[in-house]
Formats: C-alpha cells, structure tokens, sequence
C-alpha cells in the first residue's frame, strides 16, 4: 500500500503485491496541513505515522498511530499528553532542520534524520540526527552527523531528503544513509552542451556509526 495526495485531499492506495494490480483507493482523514510520509514504523498491532508541517525553513514533526491494515481510520494524534482524535490537539513532537525529515526505529531507538536548509548551491550541507527512546519524543538535540564533501568546481550541491536505512546494518554496526544531490546551479550550469551532467543529479550514500548516534544500545 500507498499513500498520495490528489485534489487537497490524502488517499491511500492498496495494491497486490508483486503484481501491483490496483484494488482501490481509500479516503484518509484530514491531516490539518500536516503531511504524514515521513516514517511508519509497525509495533503490534499499531503503526506509528510521522509526519511534518513547515514552519520557516524548519518543519515541526508529528506523531500519530492506526491500526495496522486499516490506514483509512480511527487515526489517533500525539497532543503532548496520550493519543486523541482530534487531529487539531496534535503537537509536535520535535523539529527538523528543514522540511527534508524521516524517523525509522533503529534497534528499541527511534532515530530522526533531517538535512540543513538547502534549495541552491553553497547553502547548507550538514546531515543531523536526533534520537528518543519513544515514537511521541522528546529528541535529544540535533547532532551533526555527517558534513557533504560533494564539491565541484568549488561548489557544494543543492542536497535535500537523508533516509537512515535500519535494514542495512553492516557487520562494523554502521547503518546506511542516502540523500540526493540535485545540481550546482546557480553556481554551476547543470547542463554542457546541452547535455545534463548525471552525476550532479543522483542519490548518494554514507555509512555512519550507529555508536555516535545512540551509543551503546
């Protein structure tokens, strides 16, 4: 299953799998602008949803919870407190560098992975996690985790969307991490002779330990 967005509202498509032959669409409930895709993480029965809203060049993040297999319902939202339905009570439950978040659950640790601001060339370039023992927070502060060394022709690249990738732990216990570059402009013309450069427009990976993110666990 999948989710998207058409006509303002959030629908959720189930497909079979491998064939992806379309069942139907499902209607979700109204999120209040929040945009839930920035993690899913099953626990029993529940599915935690984490989501973002922008605020500036930052983005608040949101926690809510279904029941596994019946996405299109009896949503429940993170107000600070418990879990309520009322999705206008939910408060953020951390805050992400930009609007490029995700949280994945790393061993009993829920890890959230934001990117600096970057929409051009020269402009942030740091990657930094935060950590909590619960889906609803708190996080610990952000902690730079990695710096871009992308260069070209003096140049740092417009980068955007760190994903921490539990599933890929090596055997050092270091996890993987991919984000996207998408170009030197203005900086650098992303095309030669009318031509793109595709290497300035490609995901790219990193391995980082997962001791200097949550220690010892």
């Amino acid at each position: 299953m999948w989710g998207f967005r058409a006509r303002s509202h959030d629908y959720w498509a189930r497909l079979t799998f491998p064939e992806l032959t379309k069942l139907d669409y499902l209607p979700l409930p109204n999120f209040n602008g929040i945009t839930f895709g920035q993690g899913f993480v099953k626990e029993g029965e529940n599915v935690t949803a984490f989501g973002m809203k922008q605020h500036g060049i930052k983005s608040d993040v949101y926690a809510a919870r279904f029941k596994a297999g019946m996405p299109e319902k009896n949503w429940t939202f993170w107000d600070g407190q418990q879990w309520k339905a009322n999705v206008t009570n939910a408060l953020p439950i951390a805050e992400g560098a930009s609007t490029s978040v995700h949280i994945c659950k790393v061993k009993e640790m829920f890890l959230l992975t934001t990117t600096a601001f970057s929409v051009a060339c020269d402009q942030g370039k740091e990657i930094y996690m935060a950590t909590s023992s619960s889906p609803s927070g708190p996080f610990s502060p952000l902690k730079t985790i990695y710096k871009l060394d992308d260069v070209y022709e003096g140049h740092y690249p417009f980068f955007y969307f760190a994903v921490a990738h539990p599933e890929f732990i090596n055997e050092k216990n270091e996890i993987l991490v991919t984000y996207s570059i998408n170009g030197y402009e203005p900086c650098v013309n992303a095309c030669v002779k009318g031509r793109a450069i595709p290497d300035h427009y490609r995901p790219k990976a990193i391995r980082v330990p997962l001791k200097s993110v949550i220690g010892d666990k």
